[in-house]
C-alpha cells in the first residue's frame, strides 16, 4: 500500500499543506465548535467521495446534511451522482447511536467497508451526555462504542474521524471527555476560524498552524463568519430500539424524518 493509499486528506489546503495527513488504521478525535469540526469533516468526506471511495458517516448531533458537499464537490469537478458513495445515518438516542456504532464494527464482509477508507462519526458523546440518561450508563454506552471505534478502524483499515464539542449543551463530564482522548490515535483541537482559515494543532507532534496571512488588511464582520446551511432532518435509517422508554419519540421522529435521494 503507497503512503497516499495510506493517509487520509484534510481536504483543505491549509492543512494539508501544514500538518502531516491521518492515516488510516487509527481514531483521530477533531474537538472544537460544531461548525468549526463540520466543515474540516466536510472536506475530508468529499475528499474521499470525489475519488470514488466510500465513505460511512454516523451523526450523533442532528447535523446530517447531505447537500453541503454538493458544492465542495462541484469544486472538484464532482457531480451529484459522487454522494451515491456516501453512507450516512442517524440516531435520535444514545442507544441508537450506540448500537449503529456496534453494528458497523460487526459487520462481516461489507463490500463498501472494505473498499472505503474513512468513517466519520460526528457529536458521538453528545447524546451519551444528556440528562436523560443516567451518568453511569452514558459513560458505559461511550467507553463500548470507543472499544468498537479502535476495532472498526483497525478491522477496516479506516481512519475513524470522532468530532466532540465541549463547549455545547449538554456538557461532558470530565471522565468523558478524558475516555475520548484516551481512546484517540491522535487529536486534532481546532482554535479559531475565520471563512477557510483555520488555527488548529495537532497534539502528537505539538504543533500549532497557524491561519494564512490575509492580502487585504482590512477587517470586516465577514472575517467572524463562516457561511454554512442550516441543519435539517435527512435520511435516517436508526436501529430499532430496546424499549419504548429508550426513544419515547423514536416512531414520531422517524415518521417525521424523510429520506434524502442523490438521484
Amino acid at each position: 500500500m503507497t503512503k497516499e493509499q495510506q493517509n487520509v486528506s484534510w481536504g483543505i489546503r491549509f492543512l494539508k499543506s501544514k500538518l502531516p495527513s491521518p492515516e488510516v488504521g487509527n481514531m483521530l478525535l477533531i474537538e472544537g465548535s460544531k461548525r468549526s469540526t463540520r466543515y474540516i469533516t466536510r472536506y475530508m468526506i468529499c475528499d474521499e467521495l470525489a475519488k470514488g471511495r466510500p465513505v460511512h458517516w454516523i451523526d450523533g448531533g442532528m447535523g446530517l446534511d447531505p447537500s453541503t458537499l454538493i458544492r465542495p464537490l462541484a469544486h472538484k469537478k464532482r457531480g451529484i451522482e459522487a454522494l451515491d458513495n456516501l453512507h450516512a445515518c442517524r440516531g435520535f438516542t444514545a442507544h441508537q447511536i450506540a448500537q449503529i456504532v456496534k453494528r458497523l464494527d460487526s459487520e462481516v464482509d461489507d463490500e463498501d467497508l472494505v473498499k472505503g477508507r474513512l468513517i466519520v462519526i460526528s457529536d458521538l458523546a453528545s447524546m451519551f451526555a444528556d440528562t436523560q440518561v443516567k451518568h453511569a450508563e452514558g459513560s458505559a454506552m461511550l467507553k463500548e462504542s470507543l472499544a468498537h471505534i479502535q476495532s472498526m478502524a483497525n478491522k477496516w483499515n479506516s481512519l475513524v474521524v470522532v468530532t466532540v464539542n465541549y463547549q455545547a449543551q449538554p456538557y461532558l463530564s470530565k471522565s468523558m471527555k478524558l475516555d475520548l482522548k484516551n481512546a484517540a490515535s491522535d487529536r486534532l483541537t481546532i482554535l479559531s476560524q475565520s471563512k477557510g482559515a483555520i488555527t488548529a494543532k495537532l497534539h502528537s507532534i505539538g504543533m500549532t498552524a497557524e491561519p494564512l496571512v490575509k492580502r487585504d488588511s482590512q477587517v470586516s464582520l465577514q472575517d467572524f463568519t463562516v457561511p454554512d446551511h442550516i441543519s435539517k432532518v435527512v435520511w435516517t435509517d436508526p436501529p430499532e430500539a430496546n424499549s419504548s422508554s429508550d426513544n419515547p419519540n423514536g416512531d414520531s421522529s422517524a415518521e417525521a424524518a424523510r429520506k434524502a435521494s442523490a438521484s
